[in-house]
């Protein structure tokens, strides 16, 4: 299951080296050996080894990995499994791998030598207990997508989108029902990053504003555009200071609800959704 695990490690380097300029050595050699996953990971300009270097050597970033225990995520991620096979049937075990994702990432798809691995980061802090179990079953979905759908992960339509984050919530929460919704949507961590929810919460916001979210959405459904995307899925406000980020995810659980209406969940899975059966789901909640 753990393909490569560069945050023991990492770990391993902070813990046993204390002068600098040992630790930037090795800490360089690491991530120069592993360049190819930092730069699918992080996918920035900004972002060299350097960088990463000096974000590791903070002492917050310290102390966050000081606290991570491999074995945790690797009973995380057999837990998770488990309660995946109970739903979907036989799946695939993922490959996974640990590396730091500098608090930008806490989770995403890459695809290394043509395979899909996921790409998991303790470093971001709030992934223990119930939160990394989450996170692992999330990234599992969209693995699953890209093992038995092709699925790339990558520049993707805003239709897409909604329906691959949809999916791996609504799995998600289909897994683990003992679970509150808004923990699911771990909406908990927008007040972590500066992005607090309205007065009422996330759920209770998207659910009453259901019908404007699925309008907007119909309104660029091929758009790649990053503003288009950014206020469904990324840190950007759907439409002002008053309302939440992230609206996308619940946007996409909500048109997954209708989906299985039509399929079951691993038939869902294998599907391959067209802009035009999309558009369908999204126009009966607006029109709702």
């Amino acid at each position: 299951m753990i393909l490569y695990d560069y945050m023991t490690e990492i770990k391993h380097i902070l813990h046993t080296h204390k002068d600098r300029e040992t630790r930037v050595t090795k800490l360089r050699k690491l991530l120069s050996d592993s360049e190819a996953i930092l730069k699918k990971h992080i996918e920035s300009r900004e972002v060299s080894i350097d960088t990463v270097v000096e974000y590791l050597l903070q002492p917050a970033t310290q102390r966050r990995i000081a606290h991570y225990e491999l074995g945790n995520w690797i009973r995380g991620g057999h837990k998770v499994a488990r309660k995946l096979k109970s739903l979907l049937g036989e799946t695939p075990e993922p490959s996974i791998v640990l590396y730091p994702g500098l608090r930008r990432v806490n989770g995403k798809i890459l695809h290394l030598r043509g395979n899909p691995v996921i790409a998991l980061s303790p470093d971001f802090g709030y992934c223990s207990g119930h939160n990394m179990s989450i996170l692992i079953a999330h990234e599992y979905v969209h693995y699953l997508r890209a093992r038995t759908a092709g699925i790339k992960f990558e520049k993707m339509p805003l239709h897409r989108l909604i329906f691959e984050e949809g999916l791996a919530v609504y799995i998600t929460a289909q897994t683990m029902p003992e679970l509150p919704l808004p923990a699911i949507f771990m909406s908990a961590l927008h007040n972590k990053v500066g992005m607090k929810d309205p007065p009422g919460g996330y759920i209770r916001w998207c659910k009453a504003n259901l019908r404007k979210l699925a309008s907007a959405a119909l309104e660029s459904l091929a758009s790649s555009d990053e503003e288009d995307l950014a206020k469904f899925f990324t840190c950007g406000r759907f439409a002002g200071k008053s309302t939440p980020i992230r609206t996308g995810y619940y946007l996409g659980f909500k048109v997954i609800e209708t989906a299985v209406e039509e399929y079951n969940p691993a038939e869902l899975i294998r599907v391959k959704p067209s802009i035009r059966r999309v558009r369908g789901w999204l126009t009966a909640l607006a029109e709702a």
